[in-house]
């Protein structure tokens, strides 16, 4: 299976009927729960944490409400505003893959950096 980015998958969303909306949705809160043991323990560490507290710090700046789960339960995708600096973010990262500075990974691989890198 390819990966897909973020930013592919936002672009298709209005093409998607509520129902598979709907689906999409669900899959990402189930994925969501995968772990959930270890993200608390995560979350809950005191470990500061200064690039994270700056960018809900920014989003929090610019009106956005960061990582709010309710705002994807909104049928129309496009009545979800993005931050300004978001687009710039987008097509920055967009650019790292295409120029091949960035790359994708799978998803077990991504975990498992993630998982090392926090312990």
């Amino acid at each position: 299976m390819d990966a897909v980015s973020a930013s592919e998958i936002i672009k298709e969303l209005p093409k998607l009927s509520d129902a598979e909306r709907q689906a999409v949705l669900d899959k990402l809160r189930e994925l969501a729960q995968v772990d959930d043991d270890r993200w608390e323990e995560i979350i809950n560490d005191p470990t500061p944490r200064p690039k994270l507290r700056a960018f809900m710090e920014q989003a929090t700046a610019e009106g956005s409400e960061p990582l709010d789960l309710n705002r994807m339960k909104k049928a129309d995708p496009g009545a979800v505003e993005s931050p300004a600096w978001h687009e710039k973010e987008l097509r920055e990262r967009e650019r790292n893959i295409e120029s091949g500075e960035s790359k994708f990974v799978e998803w077990e691989k991504a975990k498992a950096d993630i998982r090392r890198r926090t312990s």
